[in-house]
């Protein structure tokens, strides 16, 4: 089996979780979605994925430097909203899915509504439902499912941009660090929870 397979099959059940939480919440209408932000807002490159651009420089975090940062609506468990924030090398505009060849971190919390009152925290653990997390090495390397998170929204703008500061606790340690993400709606729209 070449290694490419190997990597698609391994990839398989996150990049379906993805779509799931995307696709199955549904979607309120075959209109196309306004833009979103200004001069914050990501726009997709040539090659269908999103570059953070000059004004939106990469930050430096504990697990590396992830050169894209958004974050879309989405559905948690029970199907109620969330936000997603995903930070990676790279995510692709259609679908708002990272690049997991390379590092990736994916946090969600699950809200009563798609609106935060910034500034707020979340967190969630093996004990409390509240969100769920992933740090992903890249590479060959499976991703590791957060016993524990920490997520505080400095700022959030919905369909613009949100920041914030976040601590996942995986298997392998603890991971932290910042971001500055911009939204990402998939193409079909955001989804329709509940």
């Amino acid at each position: 089996m070449l290694w490419a397979e190997a990597m698609t099959i391994r990839l398989a059940p996150i990049l379906l979780a993805f779509s799931i939480a995307s696709a199955a919440c549904g979607d309120d209408d075959d209109q196309p979605d306004a833009a979103v932000g200004e001069a914050d807002a990501a726009l997709p490159d040539a090659g269908g994925e999103i570059d953070a651009g000059e004004a939106d420089a990469a930050l430096p975090d504990a697990g590396g430097t992830y050169a894209t940062q958004v974050f879309q609506h989405s559905c948690g468990p029970t199907d109620g909203p969330a936000i997603t924030v995903v930070l990676s090398s790279e995510v692709d505009a259609k679908t708002c899915t990272p690049n997991f060849f390379d590092p990736t971190v994916v946090f969600t919390v699950y809200l009563d509504d798609f609106v935060i009152e910034a500034p707020a925290d979340f967190v969630f653990s093996n004990d409390i439902l509240g969100g769920d997390g992933r740090v992903c090495p890249g590479g060959k390397v499976d991703c590791d499912a957060a016993s524990a998170g920490e997520i505080h929204f400095e700022t959030f703008d919905n369909g613009a941009g949100a920041t914030g500061t976040w601590e996942l606790t995986t298997e392998r340690g603890v991971e932290s660090g910042s971001f500055a993400a911009t939204s990402c709606v998939p193409e079909g729209g955001d989804p329709i929870c509940g």
